[in-house]
């Protein structure tokens, strides 16, 4: 199934672009997609408390920020069903542009307990259903995070750019700040540094990719 816009791709192309040669590494590369052009610029990573650099790299993936915006009462209903009726729900909001539900839980542990009835799920309007809560204290993330979106055919997204769009939208308000390291729950899980600009309502992305096979293929 194609999608509008898939950051995974996205950040994996700029991390071959310029880890190549093929593109200078001070150089700015817009990505033209179905959703508008998404502007991705290499970030040198740095060893914590140390000048020294290591031998990778962040990629900046620059996003809108997705307004924060409150459900109707169907979607409000149906979110308890599709969560199994999960106890712990503090707060229901969905996000703008995508049509996610947001549903924020009490810890960063509930949102790991979750467990989602995907058939329910893909009955409820919009995109997807984010999860979210509040890491421990002692995890260094400001919040976790599970999306779940089987009507783009994934049950589970094991890392979402575009649901952090609206997560740093909601949290932002919420704790005040503007700079978050959030980790993405899934079975195989994601750690995300965020920034918003609030005051240009945008979100930057930084994440790192790996390469581990290289090929020729012979036209």
């Amino acid at each position: 199934m194609q999608v509008n816009i898939c950051a995974h791709a996205t950040l994996a192309a700029a991390h071959t672009l310029f880890s190549s040669g093929l593109v200078d590494c001070n150089n700015v590369i817009e990505f033209v997609t179905h959703s508008g052009i998404l502007s991705a610029k290499r970030i040198q990573a740095t060893l914590q408390n140390s000048s020294k650099k290591d031998n990778g790299f962040y990629i900046e993936l620059d996003f809108p920020a997705y307004p924060i915006t409150e459900p109707n009462l169907d979607e409000t209903s149906q979110i308890y069903e599709a969560l199994n009726y999960c106890a712990s729900i503090i707060d229901i909001k969905r996000t703008q542009i995508t049509e996610d539900l947001l549903v924020v839980v009490s810890s960063g542990e509930a949102v790991r307990k979750v467990e989602p009835k995907f058939d329910a799920i893909s009955k409820i309007p919009g995109r997807g259903v984010i999860v979210s809560g509040i890491a421990p204290p002692s995890s260094g993330f400001d919040f976790y995070s599970r999306f779940f979106c089987p009507k783009d055919g994934v049950n589970e997204d094991p890392v979402c750019g575009t649901a952090h769009c609206g997560l740093a939208s909601y949290w932002s308000k919420k704790l005040g700040k503007c700079d978050f390291n959030a980790y993405q729950a899934s079975e195989r899980g994601g750690i995300l540094n965020i920034h918003i600009d609030a005051k240009n309502q945008r979100v930057l992305l930084r994440g790192k990719a790996v390469t581990v096979m290289e090929g020729c293929l012979l036209v």
